[in-house]
């Protein structure tokens, strides 16, 4: 966890506290009364929320190039497990047939007997544990082959069920839940929706760094640079007072943070703060939404892995 550039204990504790609640699988709407009614604890409490998905997002991308060398070892283990238990069985039949050998074998020497320790012979009862031997030894042996494929295709789901019973409940719900963005991401395949006419004015949005005294300290211009890790988006709205609107961020036409705003005056100036990544160079969009999810305004601008200064 990467700590913002602030020695204000409260800015700290409310970045702290916004990483944990991510961290802890709650949502934004979990944010203490204390931190909610202040703007800039409100935003450092965002921007630690979304340093942990970017954390949780970038062990995850650079876990994905690791797996293959955990299948090839899974793999390895289970055909050696399998030669093993295939060796064993044909040792074990190895092993019951001599006896069966040694009863049917006629004696190299021939048996000296006393004339008159001679008795008749008696037919005797089959012997029942001969019989079992032979009838063992006739199955055809287990193959090695067939041996190694019956372990093998057991092993992937035991290997999963192994992987996800060392993590809590929570953290498999929220690696599911990762592993389906980033099938969403591949497909990507979305329709943009489309700006709605609305009642409501957006008079102002721009890209900052910061926001100091309810104003943005400096204009951002697209493409922003590389060494630009945090933007915040600022807007100044009109005619939604009392109302819940939202900042969502995308990234490549993929969902990365949905930011809800309570709107408390007619003429309200509110923003929301996304941390980026080197892995996230492209094109970026900001919909703004009102309560029932429609896109009322946009803002879009792209982020480059560059050392370039923006314009």
């Amino acid at each position: 966890m990467r700590l913002p550039d602030t020695e204000n204990a409260h800015e700290l504790y409310a970045f702290k506290k916004g990483y944990r609640t991510a961290k802890s699988g709650l949502s934004q709407s979990s944010m203490p009364s204390q931190i909610r009614y202040d703007q800039t604890l409100r935003a450092f409490f965002q921007a630690g929320f979304e340093a942990y998905e970017t954390d949780l997002a970038e062990t995850l991308l650079a876990g994905k190039q690791r797996p293959w060398r955990q299948r090839l070892a899974w793999w390895v283990m289970m055909a050696l497990a399998g030669i093993a238990t295939a060796s064993l069985m044909v040792h074990n039949i190895e092993t019951d047939q001599p006896v069966d050998t040694l009863a049917k074998k006629p004696s190299a020497e021939p048996e000296t007997r006393a004339p008159e320790a001679a008795t008749p012979k008696v037919p005797s009862q089959p012997d029942m544990s001969l019989l079992a031997n032979q009838t063992l030894s006739e199955q055809p042996p287990v193959s090695k082959n067939d041996a190694d494929v019956e372990t093998d295709q057991a092993s992937p789901p035991e290997q999963e069920k192994t992987e996800l019973s060392l993590i809590s409940d929570q953290a498999r719900k929220d690696l599911m839940a990762r592993k389906q963005d980033y099938a969403d991401l591949r497909a990507n395949d979305a329709p943009i929706p489309a700006v709605v006419s609305s009642p409501i004015e957006i008079k102002r949005m721009q890209l900052t760094r910061e926001v100091q005294q309810m104003e943005p300290t400096e204009r951002l211009n697209s493409p922003i640079p590389k060494y630009v890790r945090q933007v915040t988006f600022f807007t100044e709205i009109e005619g939604a007072k009392g109302q819940t609107l939202s900042h969502h961020w995308y990234y490549q036409n993929r969902s990365m943070a949905k930011v809800p705003l309570t709107i408390g005056s007619d003429d309200f100036r509110t923003w929301s703060s996304k941390q980026l990544s080197s892995a996230w160079a492209g094109h970026w969009r900001i919909d703004i939404e009102n309560e029932e999810g429609k896109v009322i305004d946009r803002f879009e601008f792209d982020y480059i892995s560059s050392t370039k200064t923006a314009d």
